[in-house]
């Protein structure tokens, strides 16, 4: 392999690596703005800063789910694309990892909304 092809090879990674970069930050920044409607919407939040009855509409429950799942996915995507590639290739790895405990403090969260 001469030196030229290194390089370019090289690059073509610091490249990938930049867009990577880039890409998780334009899905961080989005997922934040995206955030603080679910923020405001949930009941606790809007209540400590005495707005409950100001943002609570009938259905906002469905509004917080869908904000919700847009982030999750959105902001996510980068795991669960990880996670798919992870379990195709029948290596489970960080991704993996991840997405269970997400999975798991999700559940954990559903469980407490259900005995309250």
């Amino acid at each position: 392999m001469n030196n030229k092809t290194h390089n370019h090879g090289h690059k073509a990674h610091h490249n990938h690596h930049q867009m990577m970069i880039k890409d998780f930050r334009k899905r961080f920044i989005v997922s934040i703005i995206f955030t603080i409607p679910v923020l405001i919407l949930s009941p606790m939040i809007a209540n400590f800063l005495g707005i409950g009855k100001a943002v609570l509409f009938n259905g906002y429950n469905y509004v917080l789910f869908a904000v919700s799942t847009f982030i999750f996915i959105y902001g996510g995507f980068p795991f669960l694309k990880g996670l798919y590639t992870e379990l195709k290739s029948r290596q489970p790895g960080m991704m993996t990892l991840h997405r269970a405990g997400n999975h798991y403090g999700l559940r954990l969260q559903q469980r407490s909304r259900v005995r309250t």
